[in-house]
């Protein structure tokens, strides 16, 4: 598969710095991906690992926002992780901040309509 990041430029100077950080470092090669899970046209969430990381994204495909509660007893983490997902209004606003993973507890998060999150482990 091909990577791309949907953004302009222009609107890539206005993200965050720990944003412009984060895309940075993405891997492009993964050794491991696991579907956690989703439904066409509702949500997905994937992991994908690479340089010793756990990489698990998701994204809100609907107008209504959505509680999700992630089993992740199939990856291999625990500790603390990054989490960067979409903050108040606007295109550009976002949240970063550390969480704690274990793979026998699951992981929620709120997801704002259309919008998604990346966590990623230490």
């Amino acid at each position: 598969g091909i990577q791309h990041y949907a953004e302009i430029p222009e609107g890539m100077a206005k993200a965050p710095q720990y944003v412009r950080e984060f895309l940075k470092g993405v891997p492009s090669v993964w050794t491991d991906v696991k579907f956690i899970e989703g439904m066409p046209g509702k949500h997905v969430v994937i992991a994908r690992q690479a340089e010793g990381r756990w990489y698990i994204a998701g994204i809100n495909g609907e107008r209504e926002p959505k509680s999700l509660k992630l089993a992740l007893d199939r990856l291999p983490i625990a500790g603390t992780a990054t989490l960067i997902t979409d903050g108040g209004a606007g295109n550009l606003s976002f949240v970063q901040r550390q969480v704690q993973l274990n793979a026998r507890t699951p992981f929620q998060i709120e997801l704002k309509p259309r919008r998604g999150f990346v966590v990623v482990t230490k």
